[in-house]
């Protein structure tokens, strides 16, 4: 039990707070969107699968882009559906770097962060569609590299 609590704990502290992405949209974050920042959480795909209890192959030995969450928890527009056409050119990048580390090849995991996160991140202009939140985050994740 000791052993799984410690890579919880490795897990789930790697997040990093970032303010406004936008400058431009910094009076409307603060007046309308019900959040204040954004977290860059990532993590390590060894205890993604240990804490689900599941049997994962051919994980890759980096860390991985969990998501790019608003610091609000409730999801913001259910009715916004992800269309993986709108993100199409990013594919190849967020299979690698993005990737459902519990069931690969598929598009669930990033229908959820689009439904429960994007929706909400989206209420600032410079992440206003699917594209420019899953490239955003796709940017950050590069730009803090801890694969170093």
């Amino acid at each position: 039990m000791e052993f799984r609590w410690q890579h919880a704990v490795v897990c789930m502290s790697v997040l990093l707070a970032i303010q406004v992405c936008c400058i431009d949209d910094a009076w409307v974050l603060r007046k309308h969107s019900g959040w204040n920042k954004l977290i860059l959480v990532h993590q390590w795909p060894v205890t993604v699968c240990e804490m689900v209890e599941k049997h994962c192959e051919h994980l890759p030995n980096y860390w991985t882009l969990h998501g790019l969450w608003p610091d609000k928890t409730d999801m913001c527009n259910t009715s916004w559906p992800l269309d993986l056409t709108n993100i199409q050119d990013l594919l190849a990048e967020m299979n690698k770097w993005w990737p459902d580390i519990i069931h690969p090849n598929c598009s669930d995991f990033w229908k959820h962060e689009w439904i429960k996160h994007g929706t909400c991140a989206a209420t600032l202009s410079c992440l206003d569609s699917q594209h420019k939140y899953f490239s955003k985050g796709l940017e950050l994740y590069s730009s803090v590299d801890l694969n170093r």
